[in-house]
């Protein structure tokens, strides 16, 4: 009937929250330090706040009503029992040395041989980002899972029972810090080390684990910033807070933008084909918050696809879904349902920047490779209580 106090804190409703309070706190400590350089909040945005407040929360607790019984049935997605985290390891350190090869390959193509300096590295960036070149082998980008779900990978097979392995740990930790590397991108960064952020936390949940996140974060954006010639430490800041100011601007209409549109990425050249929609630009418009940026969080692209009541409904579906994911882990918990449920807190963090709940194809792809190489046996810590078969998801746990 009951859940433990630290697992109640680890819910769809208090990441939402507790998230958008971080953000709001680091811009008055930016504003107060660097003397408000943001345009102000807008009171209408102060209002969409609480109605969006209101629509997630509504969402998840429908979500809770509905009878326990239900996440216990058979995943009709299982396209795979792995018989050992040992077994996957190795497949996975065999897609990150391919993928490193071929990013490799495609870094000495475009720059030569000092793709590996840092200034080869930029200068790849650039080509890529800004002087209109492609990857040689774009279809090495489906090999990015292995990368950005290694870390997870590891911290859930440091939680079973199974004998660790130690020097296939270091190998891929080695291959993740140099696509990082390569990459330069600092999503790279912040999805892995999310998701195994809230992996952990669905095993052991402690408070300080918070503060070791924060300082991992500051310094591995920094530094990557600094090695690659772009921002450094004092950046991030921006990067965090200048998207909900670009979002007031839309939302007030002290701007006018459209870019075309943005959700549902994967079914572009359909809709396009239709023309039932102009698909969105490949490299967005600035707006100036003063500051440049391109990016205007998750309520950005669904306030200007959809409107004001478009953005409030997906709010709420996003809600309901993430609800349903987090009281499947509850009852299962698994590798392959806690990363689902930690997938789905990183997508709620990852709203301070942009969505990819549909904007982008990697969310669409994760759920099968999560279905072949995350093992769904259960490690038992949760159980259900004997109170019946028709209780909601919101009365029926007991912790061991």
């Amino acid at each position: 009937m009951k859940i433990e106090k630290k697992y109640l804190i680890l819910n769809p409703v208090c990441v939402f929250v507790g998230t958008w309070l971080v953000v709001l706190l680091f811009d008055r400590i930016y504003g107060l330090a660097l003397g408000e350089p943001f345009y102000p909040f807008s009171m209408s945005l102060l209002y969409l706040a609480v109605a969006v407040l209101l629509c997630w929360t509504a969402g998840f607790v429908c979500a809770s009503f509905i009878p326990a019984p239900y996440f216990r049935v058979r995943n009709p997605f299982n396209l795979r029992k792995l018989a050992s985290f040992y077994q996957t390891s190795r497949i996975f350190l065999a897609c990150m040395l391919f993928a490193l090869v071929v990013i490799g390959a495609d870094h000495f193509l475009w720059v030569g041989p000092g793709f590996l300096l840092p200034d080869g590295v930029m200068q790849y960036r650039i080509i890529l980002t800004m002087e209109g070149g492609s990857p040689k082998f774009p279809w090495v980008s489906l090999f990015n899972f292995f990368f950005f779900f290694y870390p997870a990978f590891i911290a859930s097979w440091a939680f079973s029972t199974e004998r660790f392995r130690w020097p296939l740990f270091i190998a891929g930790l080695v291959c993740f810090c140099m696509f990082v590397y390569l990459s330069t991108a600092r999503s790279a960064i912040f999805f892995p080390l999310l998701l195994t952020f809230f992996v952990i936390l669905q095993y052991k949940f402690r408070i300080r684990y918070f503060a070791y996140l924060f300082l991992l974060l500051f310094t591995l954006f920094g530094a990557i910033g600094a090695l690659v010639g772009k921002a450094g430490f004092d950046k991030i800041f921006f990067y965090i807070l200048s998207p909900i100011h670009a979002f007031d601007l839309i939302f007030s209409g002290a701007i006018h933008y459209a870019p075309g549109f943005l959700s549902f990425r994967i079914f572009h050249p359909i809709l396009e084909r239709l023309d039932i929609v102009q698909a969105s630009l490949v490299a967005l418009d600035n707006i100036n918050t003063p500051m440049p940026t391109n990016v205007f969080t998750v309520f950005g692209v669904y306030f200007l696809d959809y409107g004001l009541w478009g953005l409030l409904c997906f709010m709420f579906f996003f809600s309901f879904l993430s609800a349903l994911v987090y009281y499947l882990a509850l009852y299962r918990h698994s590798p392959r349902t806690n990363v689902f449920c930690a997938m789905s807190y990183v997508l709620i963090v990852l709203g301070v920047f942009y969505d990819y709940y549909t904007s982008t194809f990697f969310i669409f792809f994760a759920f099968f490779y999560i279905q072949l190489f995350f093992p769904q046996a259960s490690t038992n810590h949760w159980k259900p209580c004997s109170r019946g078969n028709t209780q909601s998801a919101l009365h029926t746990f007991h912790y061991k």
